[in-house]
């Protein structure tokens, strides 16, 4: 036990230290989402305040604005199906469950040898 000892001594987390609460699977996209169409409206209804009222809005700025939100939205979209066909691929092969597949039934399918049959190794798979 010298001053360079591989053991370190972790003092236990004080009552008022409490991990900062996590946001439930899907939580972050729905309140993005809610902001983004939010916004929009608000702007959309400024613009038409705007433009009663005699002003102008220039073309550009309202092509940028819905550009970056759209850009947003499609963003969200994409992550959100890519995840959906990863969670079903992997339904689809069983990894969730630990079988081997399953069918659009839900059946569960199982390899030959489980079912008692006799299974001719020399084919491949």
């Amino acid at each position: 036990m010298g001053l360079y000892s591989d053991e370190l001594y972790t003092y236990p987390p004080r009552s008022s230290e409490k991990e900062p609460k996590r946001l439930r699977k899907g939580t972050y996209s729905k309140i993005v989402l809610g902001l983004v169409i939010g916004t929009v409206l608000v702007y959309t209804a400024a613009v038409l305040v705007i433009s009663w009222a005699g002003g102008v809005v220039p073309d550009s700025l309202t092509y940028s604005f819905y550009g970056f939100f759209g850009t947003e939205i499609i963003s969200l979209v994409t992550i959100k199906v890519k995840k959906l066909k990863g969670e079903r691929a992997d339904a689809a092969f069983g990894k969730s469950e630990g079988n081997i597949g399953e069918n659009q039934g839900g059946e569960v399918l199982r390899g030959a040898e489980e079912d008692g049959a006799e299974v001719d190794s020399s084919v491949p798979y």
